[in-house]
């Protein structure tokens, strides 16, 4: 992956629909936007709000998780 959080995004979705073999009409249905707004998420042209984001990958098989970042403890001196 590219490191590009919406990169990534779009891959993973791409992936994923195409994994599950649905089309991306089917996949709009599923989570309530119509094709043109999933081919653009896909497209990167448009990012989803994060509750849509949230759909599409719990549908595609992908969960979201927010994780706090350890801690990193200097030396003492």
């Amino acid at each position: 992956m590219s490191g590009n959080i919406e990169t990534e995004f779009c891959e993973v979705m791409r992936f994923g629909r195409k994994r599950k073999k649905i089309n991306q009409t089917e996949l709009g249905k599923i989570v309530g936007v119509n094709q043109h707004t999933i081919s653009y998420y896909e497209l990167g042209t448009i990012s989803p709000k994060l509750e849509c984001a949230v759909k599409i990958l719990d549908e595609l098989g992908y969960e979201f998780t927010i994780r706090r970042k350890p801690e990193i403890s200097l030396p003492s001196t």
